[in-house]
């Protein structure tokens, strides 16, 4: 799985816009996917996929010990929402009415009009289409209504599934940031990838 969910900054320019977005975060409907907000209600689907050491293996947070973890990840994210600064969405799963995960954006810089993606998933719905769904969803809603010129994301070397999505939706390679995040003691090497609004549209 993909890294940075967790790692949440403001933007490098905030302003009224910026505010108002994330802390009236808008719902995005996909074929099978419904993304919204998350609240405290989520604590249990949160600490169900993040207590999973598989699902922490390639991301900067620690697996959730306990519930916890869980809550104090969502008082977190909604202090975010209320401050107005990036926070993710939760990933539904429409047929099932549960939260499986969550994506979003971490990074969002006004002055360059890029944004950056992080994101993660329940073990249980790997290799199903899922992270591709979402992350095609939230960078149409990027480039068309945060006025994004570029989105980009970033993996850890062996994280060959996050490879994957990020070439399903479209993104290229861009090459590798030498020790560019320390996290559980130690530096990591990260693949970036990117796409920009002009190559997206040609893919549209």
């Amino acid at each position: 799985m993909p890294l940075n969910i967790g790692i949440i900054v403001k933007p490098l320019n905030h302003n009224e816009r910026a505010y108002d977005l994330f802390k009236h975060l808008p719902v995005i409907e996909t074929e099978r996917l419904r993304l919204r907000r998350l609240s405290m209600r989520d604590a249990g689907d949160v600490f169900e996929y993040a207590s999973v050491p598989e699902v922490a293996e390639h991301v900067s947070w620690e697996y959730h010990r306990n519930l916890s973890d869980s809550l104090h990840y969502l008082r977190f994210i909604t202090q975010q929402y209320e401050s107005g600064f990036p926070a993710p969405w939760g990933i539904i799963h429409k047929g099932l009415g549960k939260l499986i995960g969550t994506i979003g954006y971490h990074v969002w810089s006004l002055q360059s009009r890029y944004g950056e993606v992080g994101y993660a998933l329940s073990i249980d719905f790997w290799n199903q289409g899922y992270v591709t769904e979402a992350f095609g969803a939230v960078i149409r809603f990027g480039f068309e209504n945060m006025g994004l010129n570029r989105v980009e994301a970033t993996c850890k070397l062996p994280n060959t599934a996050s490879e994957k999505v990020m070439l399903k939706c479209g993104l290229t390679f861009e090459g590798i940031m030498k020790q560019k995040l320390f996290a559980k003691g130690q530096y990591h090497d990260l693949k970036l990838y990117g796409i920009t609004k002009e190559d997206w549209e040609k893919l549209k």
